[in-house]
């Protein structure tokens, strides 16, 4: 019981900090572009990602397409940044913590 208690520490304090570093870092990579393609989202669509974070950079670029994005994550301080993320663009996005 324990363990568990310390990972949910560290995915609820520790990895925001890093999470946060890499996006700035590595931005829109070639496997995010490969995940849109997959997906082949079109607007009006609705998409639920597990583990939003940020939203950056993918939630936020199909939200950019049109599509209504709603998003979890463990992470109240990544979920609070996705928010602000999502008002900067002008775009909408429902987030919860789980």
């Amino acid at each position: 019981m324990q363990k568990e208690n310390k990972w949910k520490k560290y995915y609820k304090e520790k990895y925001p900090e890093i999470w946060k570093k890499r996006v700035i870092h590595y931005g829109f990579t070639e496997y995010h572009k490969c995940i849109l393609a997959l997906l082949d989202a079109r607007e009006g669509e609705q998409i639920l990602e597990c583990g939003i974070g940020t939203g950056a950079p993918l939630a936020i670029s199909l939200a950019n397409k049109g599509i209504q994005m709603t998003g979890v994550d463990i992470s109240q301080d990544l979920l609070e940044l996705c928010r602000k993320n999502f008002h900067k663009e002008r775009l909408s996005v429902k987030c919860y913590e789980i």
